[in-house]
């Protein structure tokens, strides 16, 4: 998947994490848009030397001709459909008034008359206007909120409201109403039949591709991100492969108990919501801790968006061998050694406990992204041919710069990886008696909204030979460089010689700002999260003492993934439909509005 692909179809989704205001404003905009509207075309048709009456008559003249229709076709369309909230109805109502808004203005302030505009096809094209109100909900009703047949009522509301509130305008004269609603009904067919032309130029190539429509493919992804529904992952598992990834676990016991628990599954929490491994951070922390009582860091393992579960479901597969290792692990006093590798940009801040090298992989504040399963795979092999018993590798995630950016095989980046742990294991002295602290922190009450996933802050301090160190693992989308370079100077003033940021890559994050959502980007508390993480270091100290330690790496079988193939050609062929569709379909608009006029002027 190439990486200019992959950018397009991101910003194709930017703008859904823009989260409407609340209904009372836009109840008031709807108002005020109106009335503004109704003052403007009096103005107008005064400086066009066209009959003028009041001020106050042509504001609540167009308040009553273009707001009331829209707010109770907002309401009426809540009464068919209870689970559309009435935010989002408003809002839509608020774009049919703007829309229809423009078509009112030309019309009655003489703009189309000083034109040379008949009446007569003056009021065509307020007709028109309402025909265009119709494709608008009817757009929406279809894709947006997943209507089938009921899309056609429910486009055909406002505007009709709109002609009949228009009708009782007396300026008009006296229009037959069956005649006026003829012609808006046939020009509004025109704009269905011109919908429905550009819906099946959209939906071959993914209906020969996928077996699925584009148009309801569409109407499943905002179905989840909208309402987290998971309806989208059936679509998903009819195109999924079948891979055999890797689990490996870390475990620290104190007194017979478990306390800690280091979890990391080689796929990708994604792609978003609550859709395939999105969530996984969360479920196994929630699981881990009602079976065992313990803590879990879920950490990011090395896999691209090519190892995205294709459902939640796929993660029984992981509790399963996770469940069975934690009931057979052997654990021996924990012994170790500390230390720091570089090479180049990269970093790993790793910890050796009882043979088993645990080494999370950054480049920060350079960009920090995926690595490639078989990336990781190979800087594993690497630490076993450098001396140690076994490897976790670890893709910290932690330098969000907006850049989407890969380690994949041959990367330049993935040999400075390999380098830096081989490094570390240069370093490594005779393992010494090491000391482990844990803490949690559910980030509940968090004021920066969707910064955190639900596995919230975990943090863990080792010491080891009269150095400690910490890390401290957030559920969150990445970090921004600067802001993670503060949390680490913060946690290291308490008397930590070496502290790593880490981040699950979590994508359930991702829809409350659009697809990227780092830790310390906009809407972030930081002040908040940096006292708190400081808080959870210091718990993990005052925590610090002897464990036991065991751990493997597991191999886990037929996890069904959304594989290499199916995302290449998936934002392949939605990048070819965007690129068609913008040439396409203004065409369409135009021979539609064409065809609307001409047939109106003949009924």
């Amino acid at each position: 998947m190439s990486t200019d692909s992959a950018e397009k179809a991101v910003g194709l989704t930017r703008f859904l994490g823009r989260s409407l205001p609340p209904s009372r404003i836009i109840f008031l905009a709807i108002i005020a848009f109106s009335f503004i509207i109704g003052i403007i075309t009096g103005l107008a048709a005064m400086a066009w030397g066209a009959p003028l009456a009041d001020a106050a008559y042509d504001a609540i003249r167009a308040v009553f001709l273009i707001a009331v229709p829209a707010l109770l076709g907002a309401v009426a369309c809540i009464g068919l459909k209870r689970k559309i909230r009435y935010k989002q109805m408003m809002f839509l109502g608020l774009m049919s008034a703007a829309l229809y808004g423009a078509f009112y203005f030309l019309h009655y302030s003489g703009a189309l008359q000083l034109a040379g505009v008949s009446p007569q096809n003056s009021f065509n094209l307020l007709l028109l206007g309402n025909a265009f109100v119709f494709a608008l909900w009817f757009i929406v009703a279809r894709i947006v909120f997943n209507l089938k047949y009921t899309s056609y009522l429910f486009a055909l509301i406002t505007p009709t409201l709109n002609v009949m509130f228009l009708l009782t305008d007396k300026s008009l004269g006296s229009p037959e109403s069956i005649s006026v609603l003829t012609r808006l009904y046939f020009a509004s067919f025109i704009f269905l039949a011109a919908i429905y032309a550009v819906f099946w130029l959209v939906n071959a190539p993914m209906k020969r591709n996928f077996g699925v429509s584009m148009t309801d493919a569409a109407s499943l992804f905002l179905a989840q991100w909208f309402e987290a529904s998971p309806k989208l992952e059936a679509m998903f598992e009819e195109v999924a492969e079948s891979v055999s990834t890797h689990l490996g676990v870390l475990a620290f016991r104190s007194e017979g108990r478990l306390k800690a628990v280091f979890v990391i599954p080689h796929v990708h929490y994604g792609p978003f919501g609550t859709l395939g491994g999105s969530e996984f951070p969360r479920l196994i922390s929630e699981e881990v801790k009602r079976r065992t009582g313990a803590d879990a860091f879920v950490f990011h393992g090395c896999a691209t968006h090519d190892f995205n579960p294709a459902s939640a479901g796929e993660l029984e597969k992981f509790d399963s061998r996770l469940f069975r290792q934690l009931g057979e692990m052997r654990y021996a006093k924990a012994r170790g050694w500390l230390a720091v590798g570089r090479n180049g940009a990269a970093k790993t801040v790793s910890a050796m406990v009882n043979g088993i090298m645990f080494a999370p992989l950054t480049r920060a504040p350079r960009t920090t992204e995926d690595v490639d399963f078989s990336v990781g795979l190979a800087i594993r092999n690497y630490a076993l041919a450098k001396g140690a018993g076994e490897a976790l590798v670890v893709d910290a995630h932690n330098a969000e710069t907006g850049e989407i950016s890969k380690v994949e095989s041959g990367n330049p980046i993935a040999f400075e990886y390999m380098e830096a742990v081989a490094d570390a294991l240069s370093q490594g002295k005779a393992e010494k008696p090491l000391k482990a602290g844990f803490a949690f922190d559910a980030m509940k009450g968090l004021k920066s909204k969707g910064a955190v996933g639900g596995a919230g802050m975990c943090a863990a301090v080792f010491a080891c030979d009269g150095k400690k160190f910490a890390y401290v693992l957030f559920d969150a989308n990445g970090a921004v460089p600067a802001f993670r370079r503060e949390l680490i100077d913060a946690v290291c003033a308490l008397g930590i010689d070496e502290c790593e940021i880490l981040s699950t890559d979590t994508h359930s994050v991702n829809k409350v700002s659009g697809v990227l959502n780092p830790l310390g980007g906009k809407g972030t508390d930081k002040k908040e999260i940096t006292s708190r993480a400081v808080e959870a270091a210091k718990k993990a100290l005052s925590d610090l003492g002897e464990v036991e330690a065991g751990g493997a790496l597991l191999l886990v079988e037929d996890v069904k993934v959304f594989g290499v193939a199916q995302s290449s050609e998936l934002l392949g062929t939605v990048n070819s439909i965007v690129a068609v569709v913008r040439v396409i379909a203004p065409l369409v608009l135009v021979g539609a509005t064409a065809a609307a006029l001409w047939a109106m002027t003949k009924l």
